[in-house]
């Protein structure tokens, strides 16, 4: 029986990617082929995983035969990924290549719920499922003063601020000044805390590694 031919894939990554790089690394290993491929076909791939410290201080010894790809944007990848073709770009992922050496990042954490719901969407459809985070709104200070300067001097308004007092301006429309109405609509802004911002980019990450494997790997290595 002949042996399978198979290709080396060095994952280059950092201190903060190196879990996306070991779940790419795992998700390579798997035997998951049935009737037909499912990302990379099984045994074809060996993936070595580099820290960032690791390449710069080996990257001499690299040949340009050999497939790399960066995760994330820092001192090792910065000079190499400008120049990459973007193969897939969505609610802030981005994965693409040039020649054999490609990159994955995400380069904008989601901020808007209905972007944060499409991007679930997508994630259901490659039978992944994360937490859900909730967005809030904030009512900034000048939205406020706009809101009460249009509608006199009442007390109670000031009580009540955020969303309540943004549901009565909306109810009250007719009766209030149409700019102030407008200017608590584009004053108001959607929020999240530190830690959900830090959730959210995970999942990010984590959903980019599945559907690089799933839709993007395999046309890399054949380059």
């Amino acid at each position: 029986m002949f042996e399978q031919n198979t290709t080396e894939l060095i994952i280059v990554c950092d201190e903060k990617t190196v879990g996306y790089a070991n779940y790419l690394r795992q998700l390579v290993s798997t035997n998951d082929d049935e009737e037909e491929v499912v990302g990379t076909k099984d045994g074809a791939i060996e993936v070595v995983v580099w820290l960032e410290k690791d390449y710069l201080a080996n990257r001499a010894t690299i040949t340009s035969n050999q497939h790399i790809l960066f995760i994330g944007e820092n001192q090792a990848s910065k000079n190499e990924i400008s120049s990459m073709n973007v193969k897939f770009d969505k609610y802030g992922m981005k994965y693409g290549w040039l020649g054999k050496r490609g990159m994955m990042l995400v380069s904008e954490v989601i901020s808007q719920p209905e972007t944060y719901n499409e991007f679930i969407e997508l994630c259901r459809n490659y039978k992944t499922e994360f937490e859900l985070i909730e967005f809030k709104k904030s009512l900034p200070e000048q939205a406020i003063d706009a809101a009460v300067g249009a509608m006199g001097d009442i007390p109670n308004v000031i009580s009540n601020v955020g969303n309540t007092l943004f549901s009565f301006l909306v109810g009250s429309a007719p009766a209030i000044a149409a700019d102030a109405v407008n200017a608590v609509a584009e004053a108001t802004k959607w929020i999240t805390t530190t830690d959900d911002q830090r959730k959210i980019t995970d999942q990010q990450f984590r959903a980019l590694t599945l559907i690089l494997y799933m839709d993007g790997l395999s046309e890399f290595l054949e380059g």
